[in-house]
């Protein structure tokens, strides 16, 4: 017997950077992220205890940034539009911090047909994660 439940949670932050190669290229003034994960409940006919197997994370989110203004930011978009970028999220009031990696879906070439020419210098822009979002998964809650 095997049956599939999907759970998940929201978390949220006021602070972090945006860091590409090394470089920090924005400021994360706030952020919000949907995080979830699938179960597996693995047994026999009948079993009333299954076993019960954690598969793929995943997770996305939004950001609100202000970026560096002492890079050249149209080289950099231009790059991160096909790369991975490493954020540091924080909650204050929570003293709890991330690192995660994630793709920015906003500044990718092809859904925007180029960069262009002049960027606010703050804006939301959506995050989706790459990997595993480094959470208590005693969080994690059915759907």
């Amino acid at each position: 017997m095997r049956r599939y439940r999907k759970e998940g949670f929201c978390i949220f932050g006021d602070g972090g950077e945006v860091k590409f190669k090394g470089q920090t290229i924005a400021e994360i003034k706030e952020w919000n992220a949907s995080i979830y994960r699938d179960f597996i409940e693995v047994g026999t006919f009948g079993d009333e205890y299954p076993t019960v197997v954690p598969g793929q994370q995943t997770w996305e989110g939004s950001a609100y940034i202000k970026w560096n203004k002492s890079i050249e930011l149209h080289e950099v978009l231009l790059e991160i539009s096909v790369s991975i970028v490493q954020l540091k999220l924080s909650n204050s009031k929570r003293n709890v911090y991330y690192e995660v990696d994630a793709e920015l879906p906003d500044f990718r070439v092809d859904s925007i047909g180029g960069i262009p020419d002049e960027l606010n210098d703050e804006l939301n822009v959506k995050i989706k994660g790459t990997g595993e979002f480094p959470v208590d998964p005693s969080l994690f809650k059915p759907l």
